[in-house]
């Protein structure tokens, strides 16, 4: 359990987060509100996975200074957001291979 002040500062972290931009040059080629479909699983450091054959409807992408990692946000069918880290380091173009746009 997160302490008072603790949890502030991680509410206040993860707001501005989602409020940062990504870079124009990282950013993945996914459009925002429209939906994809998972070609294959993906394996990344996010709970729970993406399985293939789920449909998403992709959210927004955003870049955390505080993780140095982008973020790529969907939310399934439920309503429920799914969100896919990824290090700075790594393209965020590399997932665009895992997802296909549903027309």
């Amino acid at each position: 359990m997160i302490a008072g002040a603790d949890r502030d500062f991680g509410v206040r972290a993860l707001e501005y987060a989602k409020a940062a931009p990504m870079d124009q040059n990282r950013q993945a080629s996914f459009v925002e509100g429209r939906m994809y479909r998972v070609t294959e699983d993906v394996v990344a450091s996010t709970e729970p996975a993406f399985h293939a054959g789920e449909t998403f409807k992709f959210i927004r992408q955003a870049y955390s200074p505080y993780d140095e990692a982008y973020t790529l946000e969907f939310e399934d069918k439920g309503g429920s957001l799914r969100t896919l880290w990824i290090s700075r380091d790594e393209n965020p173009d590399k997932f665009q291979g895992y997802f296909r746009l549903v027309d």
